[in-house]
């Protein structure tokens, strides 16, 4: 990956976390860390941060900014992995499981 590459990607993530960030309820500081946790996740699944990031715009628009937000983007990321496409179409397809079924 060249640096301009780098630089697309880390602007990408930056924006998308910004989207996330219009959605959160929360502190600045919370924010930091929910980016962080992103980034760190990312990192331990070896997928990309702005896949992780639209994932986790889409689990708070599904389900609200919830302590459990982290662990729905985790499971959704390696569901990602395992062949549904992206994070954010496994995110899709746990709301839906979960709201029709309770």
């Amino acid at each position: 990956m060249t640096l301009t590459d780098a630089s697309k990607k880390a602007r990408e993530f930056e924006k998308q976390m910004a989207n996330v960030y219009t959605l959160m309820d929360k502190s600045k500081a919370y924010f930091e860390r929910t980016k962080q946790a992103v980034i760190d996740l990312s990192i331990s699944l070896g997928q990309s941060a702005t896949d992780l990031s639209e994932g986790l715009y889409q689990i708070i628009s599904s389900f609200g900014d919830t302590e459990n937000n982290m662990r729905i983007l985790e499971a959704a990321s390696k569901a990602a992995a395992a062949g549904l496409s992206d994070t954010k179409s496994a995110v899709d397809l746990l709301a839906a499981a979960i709201k029709g079924y309770n």
